[in-house]
């Protein structure tokens, strides 16, 4: 029981880093036991490179979906939108097709970094677990394979039903006329990659960074919980805004 709920203080099996990055998916304790004392860049830069490249695949695999925005599918869809949501919608299409390119490898390595800074300062700061930052990218990183399943899936939802508005997550049961609501906005942030994702970023802490991992959950879980409140509340906010904005006067 020591072993599951702070990490494991065991010599384990050694494994290959293809064997770890497959683990992950099933068995991310494992993966990060095994690579505990002996973090290398390979074990946060691979899989962030995996990741990237399976981005851009999606892309590759949905721009035929996005160049044609007459399928009857998303003409319904975009029926159900008022103006300001329809011509947002419009242009990060636009923005997507020319930029997704870039965009793509760009906002992996970025997240990386970022996601990686804030473990590291969470570790230190509310657990005094004395991390690497090398350490917290090996979490981000494995962690972020599960990005890639995502972006795959969407892909082909999108071609499945000729649309490149998709759900993978509570947003399937959101209505439309409740999606631009700050509740509606919070449900359809959360979906089944997320949580995986935060699952596995719990386990990496706990082994890592010896941590309880019912203590690692809870904090992950909060720190998401902050972040999707914060955008959902942001966006809500900046709608609201703009819906003024464009109101006629007088």
């Amino acid at each position: 029981m020591l072993g599951q709920e702070t990490g494991s203080v065991y010599a384990v099996e050694p494994l290959t880093i293809q064997e770890r990055l497959k683990r992950v998916f099933y068995a991310p304790r494992s993966s990060f036991e095994a690579v505990a004392g002996k973090e290398d860049w390979l074990d946060w830069f691979l899989p962030t490179v995996l990741v990237a490249v399976l981005g851009l695949v999606s892309h590759t695999l949905s721009i035929p979906v996005m160049d044609n925005l007459d399928t009857p599918v998303l003409q319904n869809q975009l029926q159900e939108m008022n103006e300001e949501q329809k011509q947002q919608f419009l242009n990060s299409m636009d923005m997507l097709k020319a930029q997704g390119w870039v965009m793509i490898p760009v906002g992996t390595f970025s997240t990386l970094v970022v996601v990686a800074f804030v473990l590291q300062v969470m570790l230190r700061s509310l657990f005094e677990v004395d991390v690497t930052f090398r350490q917290s990218l090996v979490i981000k990183g494995y962690a972020s394979l599960v990005v890639g399943l995502e972006w795959l899936f969407r892909a082909l939802l999108i071609n499945i039903q000729q649309t490149p508005i998709v759900q993978t997550g509570m947003g399937w049961f959101v209505p439309q006329n409740v999606a631009t609501t700050f509740v509606g906005r919070v449900l359809a942030d959360i979906n089944f990659f997320d949580l995986w994702q935060i699952a596995i970023i719990a386990t990496g802490m706990s082994v890592l960074g010896n941590v309880a991992m019912r203590k690692a959950l809870i904090s992950v879980l909060v720190l998401w919980g902050i972040y999707v409140g914060g955008g959902a509340a942001i966006a809500t906010v900046t709608s609201s805004m703009l819906q003024q904005g464009m109101a006629p006067t007088g």
